[in-house]
């Protein structure tokens, strides 16, 4: 049987950690800017306007490679059948 090279594996990790993470702060940028948009009713600033924009757009970029690469994982508990990728 053919190991995987730990090297490897380990780079591996770092990516999908990497690209997880870019993909949480990403969301949360999205939500404040939201919260602070709903809060400023009739007038919200336009620069949250704008983040929230940029946040929403990087967020749907990322999300179908997330879905991916959680997608392995399917199989084990905590799972939750709503990430898997879209078809």
């Amino acid at each position: 049987a053919e190991f995987a090279n730990p090297d490897r594996v380990l780079r591996e990790i770092g990516a999908k950690r990497r690209l997880l993470d870019d993909y949480v702060v990403t969301v949360r940028i999205r939500d404040e800017a939201a919260t602070r948009i709903k809060a400023a009713g009739d007038h919200p600033d336009p620069k949250d306007l704008d983040e929230w924009d940029r946040a929403q757009r990087e967020a749907a970029i990322l999300e179908g490679p997330v879905r991916l690469a959680a997608s392995v994982y399917d199989d084990k508990p905590g799972y939750l059948a709503k990430w898997a990728p879209s078809e």
